[in-house]
């Protein structure tokens, strides 16, 4: 048992080393996005080109949730780090307590988005038999975030339009910064199409997604169950001390 919980300690050690450098680094880096942010929104109104805007933007938002999850992550690993080094057990315990409640949050959050994504299928699917009314505002969005085009397969927008909606080229100069009720019907010899449909680019990444999601809630379930392992032997060991002496 002792062998076994040191090989738990020191992998722990290692694990939150590591993420009380990540969560410091995230910190400064969410200051630095601030800072830069704040001076760049000074210019903001000068600004002509809405590329130059939107990134400012993006930097704005990026910034204010390192600052918020970076000082998070510092302090659950230095609560699992400290608690290692100095033996202290309600420290060890704490950071326990706090991965399983982070845990059971991502669970609800998972069987949520789970339950919700079924009823999402709607959004591709065509609501009457004309192509023209199934080009909605929410699928022109999803073939530019995606690189995409059509709901099942790309050649359903030209069999019924006869030519394809801007944002399913994949040459993004063909459709700049136009919307889906701008004219953007462009000509198929001009336009190169993205060879999947959404819903299958759709479902392909909610599945990356979810591997990620849940590999980084398993690895969080490994660090409890260690972070109890490591406490077990603390009061083992001090159980051992006490009967010595």
């Amino acid at each position: 048992m002792g062998f076994f919980a040191d090989i738990w300690k020191a992998i722990l050690l290692i694990i939150n080393t590591i993420f009380l450098l990540l969560g410091c680094g995230l910190t400064g880096l969410g200051i630095w996005a601030t800072v830069k942010s704040s001076s760049a929104s000074e210019k903001i109104e000068e600004l002509d080109d809405f590329t130059e805007t939107y990134r400012d933007l993006i930097l704005v938002i990026v910034g204010k949730i390192l600052i918020i999850f970076g000082p998070v992550i510092t302090i659950i690993a230095f609560t699992g780090f400290w608690g290692i080094v100095a033996q202290k057990k309600w420290m060890l315990k704490l950071y326990a307590v706090v991965l399983i409640l982070i845990v059971i949050l991502q669970t609800a959050i998972g069987i949520y988005y789970i339950c919700t994504v079924r009823f999402e299928k709607k959004d591709f699917e065509p609501q009457t038999p004309g192509v023209a009314n199934r080009h909605t505002e929410f699928l022109d969005s999803t073939q530019r975030t995606l690189q995409c085009c059509g709901y099942y397969e790309p050649s359903e927008m030209r069999t019924a339009m006869g030519a394809y909606p801007a944002s399913c080229c994949k040459d993004s100069a063909l459709f700049g910064t136009l919307r889906y009720s701008d004219n953007t019907a462009v000509d198929p010899v001009q336009c190169e199409p993205h060879e999947t449909g959404c819903w299958y680019q759709y479902t392909s990444y909610l599945k990356t997604a979810g591997t990620i999601y849940g590999g980084f809630v398993g690895f969080e379930v490994v660090c409890i169950v260690a972070a109890f392992i490591v406490v077990r032997s603390f009061t083992i060991r001090q159980l051992s001390y006490n009967r010595v002496s």
